[in-house]
Formats: C-alpha cells, sequence, structure tokens
C-alpha cells in the first residue's frame, strides 16, 4: 500500500533546525488530542519557526508544532500536499506508515492519511485554509 510519502534531507535549513532544536526544550506547551502536547504559538515559537519554513520554502503554508506522545492518524484533515518536519526524537523509533522512518535534519511530505508513531518533537505544515 502507498501512503505518497517523500523524504527529504535538509541542507539549507540546518542552522535554522539547530537553533530550533536547541531552543524547544524551554518552550511551553499543553496537552491536547488525549496525550499529544501542542506547542504554544507565540511570537518566541514563531522567531524560531518561520526562519526554517523559510529556509525550506513552505513559508506560505500554516504550521503546529507538537510533541507527538501517542500513536497519532495524521492526514485526515489535510487537502493537498502537508509536511512533517521531525525536531527531536523523544524515543523509540517514530515513524509514518510502517517504514518511514523520522530523522531530524529530514522532512516527510504526505498526502493522505497515515499512521505516526511515537515519541517525537514534530512541526506539522499543511495547507492554508
Amino acid at each position: 500500500m502507498s501512503f505518497n510519502l517523500t523524504t527529504t534531507e535538509i541542507t539549507k535549513g540546518r542552522q535554522s533546525l539547530k537553533e530550533l532544536q536547541d531552543w524547544l526544550p524551554n518552550a511551553q506547551y499543553d496537552k491536547r488530542d488525549g496525550g499529544n502536547w501542542e506547542y504554544r504559538i507565540n511570537a518566541d515559537l514563531k522567531a524560531k519557526v518561520i526562519p526554517l519554513l523559510k529556509d525550506l520554502e513552505l513559508q506560505h503554508m500554516g504550521y503546529t508544532l507538537w510533541r507527538i506522545s501517542i500513536r497519532t492518524t495524521i492526514g485526515h484533515r489535510t487537502t493537498g500536499a502537508a509536511y512533517l518536519i521531525p525536531i527531536h526524537v523523544i524515543s523509540g523509533t517514530p515513524s509514518l506508515g510502517q517504514e518511514c522512518l523520522q530523522i531530524p535534519g529530514q522532512f516527510t511530505k504526505y498526502q493522505t492519511q497515515v499512521d505516526l508513531t511515537p515519541e517525537l518533537d514534530c512541526i506539522f505544515v499543511v495547507p492554508q485554509v
């Protein structure tokens, strides 16, 4: 079964990713969605995420930043291509579907509903509505 997944190495955005990785442990988040944690969008978070999105040419899209702690189905509300950008692996071997490992320094384009296994901090980049 194909999940329409494409993984790409982050080259141009490595410094932006590193700055976000260094800053994220101090960020505030709220428990949501049955066990996952959504990081609060604020000026500090925007200042760290937007440079990375610009480097990846995804700044025209919307985003949210989450700590995924439980198996989660993503893509069911997405129309068009969306992206997952891993920031930190917290534990285990996070993956999309059964085979697409999520490794910081890469990002994955997905176009359909797929399961994300924990545990990681990541950015969901989705089309603006």
